[in-house]
């Protein structure tokens, strides 16, 4: 987040960095919409960048006055990737983030480069877009389609680094005794993508706002899972909510996957369908859930920490219960194991991927067993925590409780405690698991 703070302050345009004057995103502006775009193919195809909307261009050099609360409101990943996905062959996912910097708030679109094909315009926009063209960041920092050799020359030698990295590391994993082929890291690198792209959705949809319009909470637990291989037709509709309400058990009075009815029923995205829930419950206590499952089988879910709402309450600072993380893990493997039953056969390589978010300076403790706090001080110290495994969709079913355990214990350590209380956990995880807590 520092680094995006970073792009807004640094008051200079260049090959990688555009800057917008405060604005909406309004659909119905077509052309506007467009000319952002154009932007978004010529950072791609020049090694990849951020367009900073809310730093308008001023005699002296660049104004960083922020956006409105109605002009943030209009941006969101998922319309702004739609837009893009009209236009752009291969597709582009984009992550969106909303970044408070003194009292101003910015819209940060980041863009990741091309991997092995540069991105074509593929339909027309009279005076702004042209179908066939190759957008590149010029010299003069401008997006512009690709007229002077230079330009194509830099675009086909990224290209061939691109494959060379892929080919190379390829190499490594056969000479360090891995397996991945380099159309599982291709795979990997693309779901990768999704991943980010979904997160950033994630996050406007899980947030809570104050007045002022700074997130009241930042401790979320998000999991994600995906096959081994990509394709992003590769599940129907119908076949994605069949899975998801499979999927759909309660064990703790609140589902992993909630599969509700009405205005919270799962919708359709352009590639899978997503829910989203927020609400106050029995306790007065803020929820809020986000999940999504696309067609390429990837899934992914966000909740915001319980936590966090206990926390303001009784003024402890940022806290995790160590038991109840693991419950979360746990909970969410078996989740993933439900999803994919019917789906994949049981041999199929199963990445899952779990993550704190607003883990820096939160203290791990236990809440489940008397005293809030844990004997030591155990804190993370840094912003973010994540860890993925990948096993057969069989072995992650099979070994539900010691996979669950595993993860939880690499996350434990990095809040640096040396020698958690794995039994405990393992008691809990098993107690929900047969619905005895």
């Amino acid at each position: 987040m520092n680094n995006l703070a970073d792009l807004i302050g640094r008051g200079f345009e260049s090959r990688d960095l555009d800057y917008k004057g405060p604005c909406s995103w309004d659909e119905n502006d077509k052309k506007a919409c467009c000319e952002i775009v154009k932007d978004i193919f010529a950072l791609a195809n020049s090694g990849g960048g951020h367009l900073v909307f809310g730093v308008a261009e001023s005699p002296s050099g660049f104004a960083p006055n922020g956006l409105s609360v109605e002009q943030l409101g209009t941006f969101e990943s998922s319309r702004v990737n739609r837009w893009v996905q009209k236009y752009a062959d291969p597709p582009i996912n984009c992550v969106l983030s909303k970044i408070e910097l003194r009292e101003n708030i910015y819209v940060v679109i980041e863009v990741p480069p091309f991997t092995e094909t540069a991105h074509i315009c593929q339909k027309d926009f009279p005076g702004v877009l042209q179908a066939g063209a190759l957008y590149v960041r010029t010299d003069n920092n401008e997006s512009a389609p690709v007229r002077s050799s230079s330009d194509m020359r830099r675009v086909v030698e990224r290209a061939v680094r691109n494959k060379k990295d892929q080919l190379l590391e390829s190499f490594r994993a056969i000479l360090t005794g891995t397996t991945r082929s380099s159309e599982s890291l291709e795979a990997s690198s693309c779901f990768h993508v999704q991943r980010d792209a979904t997160a950033a959705t994630g996050q406007e949809a899980t947030q809570y706002l104050d007045e002022k319009g700074n997130s009241l909470y930042i401790g979320y637990q998000e999991l994600w899972s995906h096959p081994s291989t990509y394709r992003l037709d590769l599940l129907s509709l119908s076949s994605l909510r069949d899975a998801a309400r499979n999927a759909d058990e309660e064990f703790t009075g609140w589902p992993f996957l909630f599969f509700g009815q009405g205005e919270d029923a799962p919708y359709a995205i352009s590639d899978g369908i997503q829910a989203e829930v927020k609400f106050t419950d029995f306790a007065d206590q803020h929820r809020a859930d986000f999940w999504q499952l696309r067609q390429s089988g990837f899934f992914y879910q966000r909740t915001l920490m319980w936590e966090e709402v206990y926390a303001r309450k009784h003024d402890t600072g940022p806290i995790i219960d160590f038991q109840t993380f693991a419950t979360y893990v746990a909970l969410g493997i078996r989740c993933v194991t439900r999803l994919y039953d019917g789906l994949f056969q049981d041999s199929e390589p199963v990445t899952i991927g779990v993550r704190i978010v607003g883990a820096e300076g939160r203290r791990l403790v236990s809440i489940m067993r008397g005293p809030p706090l844990l004997r030591a001080r155990y804190i993370a110290k840094v912003p973010e925590i994540e860890h993925t495994e990948t096993f057969s969709l069989a072995d992650w079913r099979a070994g539900l409780v010691d996979h669950a355990l595993a993860l939880s214990d690499y996350f434990f350590q990095r809040f640096n405690w040396s020698s958690p209380d794995l039994q405990a956990c393992r008691d809990m995880i098993e107690k929900t698991l047969a619905r005895r807590i």
